[in-house]
């Protein structure tokens, strides 16, 4: 899987974004082990000019070779965090 770290302005669309193999392609899902919690931090930058307000961040997991979201157990293909203020 790769993840994905999206800034979502207020129309929803993508103003920032990073999409990457966990540690940078160190720690590829098909190695993890059940059970077994992985560390993966990730930096955006925000396009200059950005207008000031607030912003969702949304994150998750997809395929790379076909674009498929993992889906959580709520049935959401996302995890949305709590919104950021620019």
């Amino acid at each position: 899987y790769t993840v994905f770290v999206h800034v979502l302005g207020a129309d929803g669309k993508v103003v920032a974004q990073h999409d990457s193999q966990p540690l940078a392609g160190q720690r590829p899902t098909v190695q993890w082990q059940p059970g077994r919690t992985i560390d993966d931090p990730y930096v955006l930058s925000l396009p200059p000019g950005l207008p000031s307000g607030s912003y969702q961040v949304e994150l998750g997991l997809y395929l790379q070779s076909t674009g498929e979201r993992l889906m959580l157990t709520d049935g959401s293909d996302r995890l949305l965090l709590d919104p950021i203020s620019v």
